[in-house]
């Protein structure tokens, strides 16, 4: 099992993921944890990606999403 918390953030330049990340990375810590951090650039096609990559390596992932769920739907 492995002990890595995969991080996926839209935007790398926001102050909610800085203080978002930090927030993770602390805790994960504290709790024997890794965090791994990817950003998509607001490439929604990149975070599924990341996403699909992550699945596979990680014991959890947290996700600041690009778009809604209805506006998921408009981009299919």
């Amino acid at each position: 099992s492995t002990t890595t918390i995969g991080l996926v953030c839209a935007l790398r330049s926001n102050w909610f993921n800085s203080e978002l990340i930090a927030g993770v990375e602390k805790a994960a810590r504290r709790l024997g944890y890794s965090a791994v951090v990817a950003y998509s650039d607001g490439d929604l096609y990149e975070e599924e990606r990341l996403l699909h990559g992550f699945h596979e390596q990680c014991a959890g992932l947290i996700v600041v999403p690009i778009l809604d769920e209805d506006s998921r739907e408009q981009h299919e």
